[in-house]
C-alpha cells in the first residue's frame, strides 16, 4: 500500500492542512522487518546478529545494496540496525520477545494533540503500529495526549486540528 497525501482546508479557520495515510518510504524497511520476523517466527531484536541477518534479507535483492562495497554495506547495516532498534518502543520489544506474532503492520496516520491550546494544534503524521498475537491479543501503538484524526464516512471532510470539527474539506489527494 502506498502512502497518500491529503490536502484539506478548514471552512471555519480557513487554514490548509496536510494529512498522510499509509506506508511511506521510510517505513518500508520496518514492514519488511516485521514480515520476515513473522514468517521465520524469530525475534529480530533479540541480538545484533539476528537483526543483522534480517536486515541483509531485506536488502539482498536491492541493486543499490548489492553495488556497495563491504565497508559501505557495513555502515548501511549499522545505520539500519540503529533505525530499527530505536523505532520500536519498550512495549513493542516486550511483545516481540514474549509473544508469537501472527500479524503486524506499520503505516503513517495523522494525529492531533487535543491538550495543546487551539492556536498551537497541528496535524502530526506519526507511525501507527498494530501487532496481533497468536492468543488474539491486539496491540496498537498510542501516543500520550494524542488522538487519531477522524474523517467523514464519505472521506470528504476531515478533522481540523484547531477547531476539532469535521470542517476541513479535502482539496486534493495524491500518492507519495
Amino acid at each position: 500500500m502506498a502512502a497518500k497525501l491529503v490536502e484539506a482546508k478548514c471552512n471555519i479557520c480557513d487554514t490548509q492542512y496536510s494529512y498522510v495515510f499509509g506506508v511511506v518510504t521510510e517505513l518500508i524497511a520496518i514492514n519488511e522487518f516485521l514480515r520476515i520476523m513473522i514468517r521465520e517466527q524469530r525475534n529480530g531484536l533479540e541480538s545484533l546478529e539476528t537483526c543483522t541477518e534480517i536486515i541483509k534479507k531485506i536488502f539482498e535483492k536491492s541493486d543499490d545494496y548489492n553495488q556497495m562495497n563491504d565497508e559501505e554495506k557495513s555502515v548501511f547495516i549499522e545505520k539500519t540496525y540503529k533505525f530499527i532498534t530505536e523505532f520500536f518502543n519498550d512495549q513493542e520489544k516486550e511483545i516481540f520477545a514474549n509473544e508469537i506474532i501472527i500479524k503486524a503492520s506499520c503505516e503513517i496516520y495523522p494525529y492531533v494533540n487535543f491538550e495543546d491550546v487551539k492556536e498551537d494544534r497541528q496535524v502530526q503524521n506519526l507511525p501507527l503500529i498494530t501487532i496481533e498475537t497468536l492468543n488474539k491479543k491486539q496491540y496498537i501503538r498510542t501516543y500520550p495526549g494524542l488522538s487519531y484524526v477522524n474523517f467523514s464516512n464519505d472521506r470528504k471532510l476531515i478533522l481540523c486540528p484547531k477547531d476539532l470539527q469535521l470542517s476541513a474539506i479535502v482539496q486534493e489527494q495524491k500518492d507519495i
